[in-house]
């Protein structure tokens, strides 16, 4: 069954009206991968056909045959998520509808990465396009309806998105490039299939934090630099942390329904730190996890990395834990609350031969970490990892990548993606 929903999109300070194409099928989730991109493959008749530039070989998205062990502890392995069509998936989020754990996958405007086959890093489009599914205990994918309306700017580079939903209603923020020199954020809440609110972010405050040398910007104008957002939803008030264009992570919030400028509140600056999520509960507070850079070794001319870890009980004091494990190669990473097992972290770590997926659980919510367990193979290259808690289980996805980073003088970017993986692990898995 397919559905189509109108949205408005805004591109250069106007609204442009266009149509976004959500796809939404029934279950097309493959069973694993080509072992040209790393991970062990159980396969069936035919060898696969040779995978064309940017995505894996579409004999090697279906793959039927025995179940092969995952890297360690008898994990379960990770599951190739495979959109029906032939646009190839680019990003994905996690969030918890009421009937249980949703993905939403982002997909390439073209039919191949770009025009020349090869991945640019974002996307000049005005029309994204998605599909959506519920994943189960097993990550088996069934298509639901109606999935959420997203809005974008001039560029999307397939991340920078985050989903919460209240009742029937649920709200979606997306980071996206104007044509202008500042990242903003638009959100979309949406009703039963309609668009009942779309706006750019505003929030007070966080322009007074920004470079913006032109004194004609009114401060009630979108967050400029608002990057990286990450949404949670504790009784009926919405919690939301970017990363500043500064490199610091900040902090709002508003009542659910209540989006407008004057509704947020003053944006709260935790300090420098990238790639931020947020999480929280009534019993247990907010907590806010992000990687955070130390000075560059003057031996290595590399800057360790590590996950920071902050807690608040009101929102507006914050206090700063132990550092999540003992990791010093985080690239990125996600953060989940599950109020009976504790936080789960899943980040994107630098080991030999590539940049594997890691996961540790804190018990106590915090206050001590397991040792961190090793989710993929090691050669892979991990990024967009989303992790969300849901009936005692921790659902995890991430974005498999080629070996590119290296050659390009941004240590982020990610190279072509390879395609869309998920997992679930029991919370008895996790050392705590």
């Amino acid at each position: 069954m397919q559905r189509r929903f109108a949205r408005r999109l805004f591109g250069s300070g106007a609204p442009l009206a266009a149509a976004l194409s959500l796809t939404l099928l029934g279950s097309a989730l493959g069973c694993g991968r080509g072992d040209a991109d790393g991970h062990s493959v159980a396969t069936v008749g035919a060898a696969p056909e040779p995978a064309k530039p940017g995505r894996a070989s579409a004999a090697s998205a279906r793959v039927t045959g025995a179940v092969v062990a995952a890297p360690a502890r008898g994990l379960p392995r990770p599951r190739r998520i495979d959109p029906p069509g032939d646009h190839p998936p680019v990003g994905a989020v996690l969030y918890v509808a009421p009937d249980g754990p949703h993905i939403v996958v982002a997909l390439s405007p073209e039919t191949s990465l770009a025009p020349n086959g090869e991945w640019c890093d974002a996307f000049d489009c005005t029309a994204l396009k998605c599909w959506e599914a519920k994943l189960g205990a097993g990550c088996a994918a069934t298509g639901v309806e109606p999935a959420p309306s997203l809005t974008t700017g001039r560029r999307w580079d397939g991340q920078g998105l985050c989903i919460v939903q209240q009742g029937g209603e649920r709200m979606a923020v997306i980071e996206r490039w104007p044509m202008s020199a500042y990242t903003t954020s638009h959100i979309t809440v949406e009703r039963a299939g309609e668009v009942v609110f779309s706006k750019t972010l505003g929030i007070p405050g966080y322009n007074d934090m920004q470079a913006v040398a032109r004194p004609e910007y009114p401060r009630d104008v979108s967050a400029l630099g608002a990057f990286e957002p990450s949404a949670t939803l504790v009784d009926e008030r919405v919690w939301l942390v970017t990363r500043d264009g500064f490199g610091y992570a900040s902090v709002s919030s508003t009542r659910w329904g209540h989006f407008t400028y004057g509704d947020w509140a003053v944006s709260k600056r935790l300090g420098r730190g990238y790639s931020p999520a947020i999480v929280g509960s009534r019993d247990r507070g907010l907590f806010v996890s992000c990687v955070r850079s130390a000075a560059a070794s003057s031996s290595t001319g590399r800057a360790p990395s590590t996950i920071a870890l902050f807690r608040s009980t009101d929102g507006q004091d914050w206090k700063a834990l132990q550092p999540v494990t003992d990791e010093t190669t985080a690239r990125t990473q996600a953060l989940a609350l599950d109020p009976e097992h504790g936080l789960c972290v899943v980040y994107a770590a630098k080991r030999e031969g590539g940049w594997p997926l890691m996961a540790a659980r804190s018990a106590d919510f915090g206050q001590t970490w397991g040792k961190p367990v090793m989710l993929t193979e090691r050669t892979i290259y991990a990024s967009q990892p989303q992790v969300v808690a849901y009936g005692g289980r921790f659902y995890i996805s991430y974005r498999d990548t080629a070996d590119v980073m290296s050659k390009r003088w941004n240590p982020l970017f990610d190279g072509d993606p390879l395609g869309i993986y998920t997992l679930v692990l029991e919370p008895e898995q996790l050392p705590a």
